[in-house]
């Protein structure tokens, strides 16, 4: 793929919004005693302000309908390389796009009471593009989602779920458990924990 392919793939994925089951309000970062909430839609502005605030081990607690698909793979590609926490409270619920923030985090927390859910990608402006254009189109994103989850240890049946979810879907706490995102990545704290320890000499 040359630069121009990438360059257009990439900004037609900027524009390329998760809808949750109603759409979310325009999303929010605050900042409370130390912990920062992600609420609400999930746009560029929101990378921006957590990379203001980012820091090792960053607690960013989740309550999102979803968003923007490339804006949320960078915030959760943020949490891992701050080796930050994602939590989702009681009462907080965390859809379509929110979920790739969650499986981006190393550290992860969902609270019973909490709601964790997927969504099939759309794209309105699809329904106008050529079948073979939105094929090739629907492939390039297809790769570019299994490449993200393979890199954050997450098993790339998540996003078959979220395709095989039109009108979204709560994940039961079994599922949660199988894609790894109500814990701890344990490859990446074992690889934490190597860091911790230094170069072995001999």
């Amino acid at each position: 793929m040359g630069f121009m392919s990438v360059s257009r793939f990439l900004a037609s994925l900027l524009a390329f919004a998760l809808a949750a089951f109603v759409a979310p309000d325009r999303a929010e970062v605050v900042g409370v005693a130390g912990a920062t909430w992600l609420k609400g839609e999930i746009l560029p502005r929101d990378l921006q302000s957590l990379i203001e605030r980012r820091r090792q081990g960053m607690v960013v607690h989740l309550d999102s309908g979803g968003g923007q698909l490339v804006s949320a793979i960078a915030i959760g590609r943020l949490l891992r390389q701050m080796k930050g926490v994602a939590i989702v409270e009681a009462g907080s619920s965390c859809f379509s796009a929110c979920v790739y923030v969650l499986a981006g985090a190393p550290y992860r927390v969902v609270q019973p009471g909490a709601v964790v859910g997927v969504h099939k990608p759309y794209d309105p402006d699809d329904d106008h593009l050529p079948p073979e254009v939105r094929e090739s189109k629907q492939a390039r994103l297809d790769a570019f989602v299994r490449a993200y989850l393979k890199e954050v240890n997450v098993p790339p049946a998540l996003y078959d779920a979220m395709l095989q979810a039109p009108q979204g879907r709560a994940l039961p706490p079994a599922e949660l458990g199988w894609y790894g995102l109500a814990a701890n990545d344990r490859k990446q704290q074992e690889a934490d924990r190597r860091d911790s320890m230094g170069p072995v000499t001999r």
